[in-house]
């Protein structure tokens, strides 16, 4: 049972009843405490102890957590990052129409970018769209299953 379906739970008890057995969970819950600890001490384990000498909020609002070239480095550094990230973008458009318009785009929205030719051969290109046009107006040839394997 967790703790809140335990608190559920006692919530539900009439409140008589309530103050006595959130108190014997408590002590409940320290008896197995102690009984873990105990159950460490018997086999060599010791559990460390932290003892903290100062809150952390006290060390946020005592000092800032970055100098001001910290800061500086990390934005620097956030901003290389981004500059890396755009330059592997690689667009290929169908067509001449479709590269002048990206090149507008990108003139107007001051993002640096190159042109390369396509890696594609233009005239296997021009195949493939016409076998996909050909397919799709009914001129595509059909094998049935069986003469596959002859």
């Amino acid at each position: 049972m967790t703790d809140l379906q335990l608190y559920s739970e006692i919530s539900s008890l009439p409140s008589n009843l309530k103050q006595e057995v959130s108190e014997f969970v408590a002590f409940l819950k320290q008896k197995s405490r102690q009984k873990n600890k105990t159950s460490l001490a018997n086999i060599g384990v010791e559990e460390p102890e932290v003892i903290y000498k100062s809150k952390l909020s006290e060390i946020l609002l005592a000092d800032p957590v970055f100098t001001e070239e910290q800061i500086k480095k990390i934005e620097e550094t956030r901003k290389s990052i981004s500059g890396e990230i755009m330059e592997t973008i690689i667009v290929h458009p169908k067509n001449e129409e479709q590269l002048i318009a990206l090149k507008a785009v990108m003139r107007v929205l001051n993002i640096d970018f190159q042109t390369e030719k396509s890696p594609y051969n233009p005239e296997f290109v021009k195949e493939i769209l016409q076998s996909r046009e050909d397919f799709k107006n009914g001129k595509g040839v059909k094998i049935a299953i069986e003469d596959l394997w002859k």
